[in-house]
């Protein structure tokens, strides 16, 4: 898809925020003829805090439940990096819900700040444990990652 299709596509996209914080932003993009886009942003680097956290979770099992198909982005590049628990408690959610992400994320993109080999290593577990069948990219390139998510 060439670029002034691309923009095209984003100019028509409605996005709807479903949740945000100091931390972290969670919306929904839906385009003509795109699955909706679901998109988590970090926006500070702030710790999540235990409250955020669930918050974040309970939002995305709110999604889950009315979506039957969709794609996901998280744009980490203003992440702070996450305490073991808070990863826990994502991978616990993830496990819990792999049936219906396994089924219904289509793809799924991640763009990681550079210089950042702590984030890096909380993400590459995260992957191992929860092990997403979806096409996916981690990457430093938000621009990589937008072009995959066209795909």
């Amino acid at each position: 898809m060439g670029r002034g299709a691309v923009a095209l596509l984003m100019a028509a996209a409605q996005t709807r925020v479903l949740h945000e914080s100091d931390a972290v932003r969670i919306s929904v993009e839906r385009a003509p003829g795109r699955v909706p886009h679901l998109r988590l942003t970090a926006t500070q680097k702030l710790a999540l805090s235990a409250s955020e956290v669930a918050a974040v979770l309970r939002v995305s099992s709110e999604f889950l439940d009315k979506e039957h198909t969709f794609m996901t982005s998280w744009d980490l590049r203003r992440a702070a990096v996450p305490s073991a628990g808070v990863a826990w408690e994502c991978i616990r959610w993830a496990l819990k819900n792999r049936k219906r992400l396994d089924a219904n994320n289509k793809r799924m993109s991640i763009c990681m700040p550079p210089g950042q080999p702590a984030l890096v290593a909380v993400v590459k577990l995260v992957f191992s444990i929860c092990a997403p069948v979806n096409p996916h990219i981690v990457s430093e390139s938000c621009e990589k990652c937008e072009d995959f998510m066209l795909g």
